[in-house]
Order: C-alpha cells, then sequence, then structure tokens
C-alpha cells in the first residue's frame, strides 16, 4: 500500500570534485543526458552529442573508458552492481551493459519494445520506463526478464506530458508506485500502478528525481537538493 503523505526538507549538498567530462575520442562537448555512480564509486554518464558511454574511476574520476554507440541514447538506470540500463528510443529498445573491473563496457541482451522509451528507473529487479509520446504515452513496469507487469496509461496526461523531454521517474516497486516529475507543470506526482495520484507537490525549477535508499531526493538546477 503506497503512503498517501508526503514530507520535504531541503538538504544541504556540498560540492567536493567538478569532474572534467571531454575525453579522448570526442569530436564535440559533451551534452550530459544522464548519469549513474555504481557501488563501486565509478561514475558511468551518457554523452549524447558524441553517442557513447563514458566512465569515470574514483577516487579521483579521473576518465576510465568509453564505449561508442550508433544510436541516440535517452535514458540510464543503475540496475545492478555492475550493470546499467540505456534506452534508446530511435530503436525502441532498452540495452543492457555490464562495466567489468578493468573499464570495459560490455552489452547484455536488449529488450524491444513496442513504443519509444525514454526516462527509466529500476527498483527490486523491476523497470519503471516512460514510453510512447503523447496520448500514447504510457509508463511500463518491465521486468528483469523483459516482459510487461504492468501499463500505468498516460491518456489523461494528469502526471505529465509525454514528449519524451518532461518527465523523470523514480519508482518503489514493494509500494507499487512511481515518481513522476512533471517539468512543464514544476511538480512531482506520486501514482499507484492503477494510474492514482496518491499526492502531488509543486517544486519551481525541477529538472531531474533520484532515489536513494528510503528516501527520494528531487534534485534542482539552482543548487538546492529537495527531500
Amino acid at each position: 500500500m503506497a503512503s498517501d503523505t508526503c514530507t520535504e526538507s531541503e538538504f544541504h549538498a556540498k560540492c567536493i570534485k567538478e569532474i572534467a567530462t571531454l575525453a579522448p575520442g570526442d569530436k564535440d562537448a559533451t551534452r550530459l543526458r544522464g548519469m549513474v555512480m555504481l557501488e563501486d564509486g565509478r561514475l558511468i554518464i551518457i554523452d549524447q552529442k558524441n553517442r557513447c558511454l563514458k566512465s569515470f574511476k574514483p577516487p579521483h574520476y579521473n576518465f576510465e573508458s568509453r564505449k561508442n554507440i550508433p544510436d541516440e541514447p535517452r535514458g540510464i538506470t543503475c540496475c545492478g552492481k555492475e550493470e546499467i540500463a540505456v534506452t534508446f528510443s530511435d530503436k525502441n529498445e532498452i540495452k543492457r551493459f555490464k562495466i567489468s573491473h578493468d573499464g570495459g563496457i560490455l552489452p547484455i541482451r536488449p529488450f524491444a519494445l513496442q513504443e519509444k522509451p525514454f526516462s527509466i528507473s529500476y527498483n527490486r529487479k523491476t523497470f519503471a520506463v516512460e514510453q510512447g509520446e503523447g496520448k500514447y504515452g504510457s509508463i511500463a513496469i518491465i521486468e528483469n526478464d523483459g516482459k510487461e507487469s504492468n501499463v500505468i496509461s498516460g491518456a489523461s496526461r494528469d502526471f505529465g506530458l509525454f514528449t519524451g523531454n518532461t518527465i523523470r521517474l523514480a519508482h518503489d516497486n514493494t509500494k507499487r508506485a512511481v515518481y513522476v516529475v512533471d517539468i512543464v507543470k514544476e511538480c512531482v506526482n506520486h501514482v499507484s500502478y492503477d494510474g492514482d495520484i496518491i499526492w502531488s507537490v509543486k517544486v519551481n525549477s525541477l529538472e531531474e528525481l533520484i532515489s536513494v535508499s528510503k528516501a527520494t531526493f528531487y534534485l534542482l538546477p539552482v543548487s538546492r537538493i529537495i527531500r
């Protein structure tokens, strides 16, 4: 049963290091589309402009390796100690990659979708995926083997506009709930797997959402993090 309450507080973060994302082989300036941090501290980013994945190794986060990809990456999530999943809207695919200890980025079997995938989240052996656009938009809950277990229709668009650029996701499979950032309306909606909005909170200039343990942090482009 999903909680019907939302508690808001401000989290004061301190910048301890800035990382240069340009790397050997780049032809253009980096266009960061998403990033994740693995359990061992390695940072993996999507560079949409140069169409590649880049790995940076702690503690100094020096450039470690890259994986050039012919298709256009859109969303990324961590789905294991050494695994990530990336959405490719131009191919209607979710591709999984294993990040080896020596920095190699190795492809694993992809999932094919009927609609274009965009934002993606992983929790308890399931993915939540923003897929499709306009009246065909929805949020699909997908098992580790690629099978859909639930689809939340976005036809009403009450919890977000399905454009491929204006939604960010996190989810809790135990509570059967999805947390949807609606960038257009500047709010976060807590949506059940049945499509009901449990609560909605207004957050100005909202850009991204990340889930950490039992707390959900909403990351803003105005140097604040709201928990």
